[in-house]
């Protein structure tokens, strides 16, 4: 009968393995990596500087999917921005006309009138503020053809 190398004892809820002292050899799983036979006398390193920094898998893997949901995320917005940009535009402007709208309706307005109120009330804004610049532009692109420069 072949002889077994470890023996198996039981203590408690836990196994514990003692190597047979007559099996010399060194056994290594397969994610592990035997020691060299030089390397047995090297000192340790007795301060961190000296010691190379330690770079584990598991860092390289958490760092690369961080960067691969980065990636991913901005590859969706790109794709979807026709949908998302009026989105985004209408949280904007909503959230800067809420005081407006609060304002109005303590002062026993209805929200749905409002509304309407403000945004009559911008766009009249814009109008007259493009009507205001749109002088001083035709004048300056005359100007400009007149004297040949563009």
């Amino acid at each position: 009968m072949a002889e077994r190398p470890e023996t198996v004892v039981a203590r408690g809820s836990r196994l514990a393995c003692k190597p047979n002292p007559a099996e010399s050899r060194l056994r290594v799983l397969a994610n592990e990596h035997a020691v060299p036979a030089d390397a047995a006398g090297k000192a340790v390193p007795e301060s961190k500087a000296e010691q190379p920094p330690v770079i584990r898998r598991a860092e390289i893997v958490a760092f690369a999917l961080v960067g691969l949901l980065i990636i991913s995320v901005m590859a969706v917005l790109y794709v979807a921005k026709a949908f998302f940009l009026p989105v985004l535009t209408a949280f904007v402007v909503g959230t800067m006309l809420a005081p407006a709208a609060r304002y109005l309706e303590r002062h026993r307005i209805p929200r749905a009138l409002s509304a309407v109120l403000i945004v009559s009330g911008v766009c009249a804004a814009l109008a007259v503020l493009v009507s205001l610049i749109s002088s001083p532009v035709m004048q300056w692109s005359g100007a400009c053809r007149s004297s040949g420069r563009c």
